[in-house]
Formats: structure tokens, sequence, C-alpha cells
């Protein structure tokens, strides 16, 4: 199992990774952790909403769709208006990509196994902004 102290210093590598507004390392690592967990879970049963759609996207080997049937409903999950994590990023949350990932294991509830996916996706967050993950289409991601 995942410790938090250990997804905290993989973000603050990855944070530092950083240069210039280049998300790129983040993706990279993003698009990488879930093609491995794909291999490790049923990611259908760890995000419900899709009718199986993300497992037969994996088994075709059809990244990019995995990618953005996934990416929808992680954002499904943290984008509601009145949710509780924009409650918190809109509190100032965003300057901190520790106080990022705290929210976003707390908002995913997410089993511990695959809480490394949510180090890339802090990271994501905290450079862009809520609002902007929310926005962007997946492709862009």
């Amino acid at each position: 199992m995942v410790q938090f102290d250990d997804l905290l210093k993989s973000a603050l590598m990855l944070n530092d990774e950083i240069k210039d507004g280049n998300l790129e390392p983040a993706r990279t690592q993003l698009a990488s952790e879930i093609g491995r967990l794909n291999q490790e879970f049923d990611l259908d049963a760890l995000l419900p909403g899709g009718g199986g759609e993300l497992g037969m996207a994996a088994k075709r080997r059809d990244v990019s769709k995995f990618y953005d049937l996934f990416i929808e409903r992680v954002r499904a999950n943290l984008c509601a208006k009145n949710g509780e994590f924009t409650k918190l990023i809109r509190q100032g949350i965003q300057s901190s990509v520790g106080a990022t990932l705290t929210a976003l294991v707390l908002a995913l509830h997410l089993p511990g196994a695959v809480l490394t996916l949510l180090v890339p996706m802090a990271v994501l967050i905290c450079h862009s902004g809520l609002e902007a993950f929310c926005a962007l289409p997946t492709a862009k991601m």
C-alpha cells in the first residue's frame, strides 16, 4: 500500500520538473499511471458510471479513448460547481501541490493502491488551476 508521504514526495518531485508552464511531464506521468493501473485493476469499478467503457477501451488498447473516458469521469467527480473539492480549491488550496493532493485523496475516495494516479493530477491542477483542468478538452491534457 502506498503511503501518503511517498505520494507527497512524488508530487513535489514532479512539480519540480514543471518548467516555464510546460505540463508535459505531468501529462506523461498521468498517461503512464492510467496504463499501469489498468493492468492491475478494474478501473470501471473504481469510477463507476460508464457502462464498462473504460474496460473496453483498455482491452482494445485504445489509450487515447481510455484516457479521455477516465479523465471525463474524474472531472465529473471533481468539477461540480458546489462540490466539496471545488470549495476547498477556491479557498486557496491550489497554491500548494501537497494541499491539492490531500484534497484529491479526500474527494475521490480511491483505494490506496491506485492513489499514485493522483500525483500528476495534483500537479496539473496546481499549475493550471481547477477551472482550467475542468474546462480543458482531454486531448489537450
